[in-house]
């Protein structure tokens, strides 16, 4: 699954409009296209179903982000000259014009070129598909919150979309993506397993016998969870710290007061609101002399999302 023959067979439909097709494609499979998705659903539509929508995304990118970085893989156009750059050439890995893929379907690349390519830099690894991974585990949940077959199928065709442009621009092998539907996939059904069996857990037990175990198991999870991501290589603060935002925000916002069902013209103000904030605060903190290593950053990045 590290060959590059399907790259190669994709790329064969290689003309302005897909070119052009594909690329859009991949740009929603980025970061900003599932932010807005986020912000659409939590403050246009509801709260709590934003709230574990925006879970689900960050711990995809969580572990997403970790595999990579563990397995410091090259991408197909790191190792192979005779494949076309339609997208990001995100590592400028020039070996030479010979295609060192793998030898067999089954089999990994060389050791020797992935030291080769490692010791040129990788930036940005390609083993699992950070796009694929997104749209397999925010595309499925969606479509569980929706209730819509026709979701279902929107989803499944999303899915598949992101996919063959990711291997059409030379970014990922059929590894990459097949690693990205996994991962996508198992972080999704996990959330939605924990959303239907959790609540009703809750609900049979009387407030008065809730245990001090599940407020501590709460509480660490929420606050605890995501200052131990800092300290885990790989993950660290920028995937962390959106996560402690985010759980903030659960912790001190009244979500069962905050009215909901409002007309369409004052779901859309929230959301344009919401949006605008968020850009703000981005670019304020870009713009302010912050320092102090990585704490600042945590404090930072943890702003932006609160």
């Amino acid at each position: 699954m590290f060959q590059t023959y399907i790259n190669h067979f994709l790329q064969g439909f290689a003309n302005p409009f897909t070119i052009w097709f594909m690329k859009a494609v991949s740009t929603m499979g980025t970061l900003p296209f599932y932010l807005l998705i986020v912000f659409i659903v939590t403050f246009g539509w509801d709260l709590k179903k934003g709230f574990f929508l925006t879970h689900v995304m960050i711990w995809v990118n969580v572990t997403n982000n970790f595999l990579k970085e563990y397995l410091a893989l090259p991408r197909p156009v790191d190792i192979d000259g005779t494949l076309s750059v339609f997208g990001t050439d995100y590592n400028h890995i020039d070996l030479d014009t010979v295609n060192h893929s793998a030898d067999g379907f089954f089999k990994g690349l060389s050791p020797d070129i992935i030291a080769q390519c490692r010791n040129a830099g990788l930036p940005s690894p390609g083993f699992p598909s950070g796009h694929t991974a997104g749209a397999a585990g925010v595309w499925p949940v969606l479509a569980w919150l929706i209730r819509n077959k026709w979701m279902w199928i929107i989803s499944v065709l999303f899915i598949i979309m992101i996919m063959l442009s990711r291997m059409f621009l030379g970014a990922h092998f059929p590894a990459d993506v097949t690693g990205g539907l996994v991962n996508g996939l198992v972080i999704a059904a996990a959330g939605i397993w924990l959303a239907s069996r959790v609540p009703a857990i809750l609900q049979s037990i009387p407030e008065n016998r809730l245990s001090l175990g599940f407020y501590i198991l709460k509480y660490t999870y929420l606050l605890l969870a995501p200052l131990v991501l800092c300290f885990i290589p790989h993950i660290g603060v920028t995937f962390a710290a959106p996560l402690f935002g985010i759980n903030l925000i659960i912790l001190i916002t009244p979500v069962h007061r905050i009215r909901q069902n409002t007309g369409l013209l004052k779901r859309a103000l929230r959301v344009l609101i919401a949006i605008i904030l968020f850009i703000g605060t981005t670019v304020l903190m870009t713009i302010l002399p912050i320092s102090g290593g990585e704490v600042m950053q945590f404090i930072s990045i943890t702003l932006q999302y609160v």
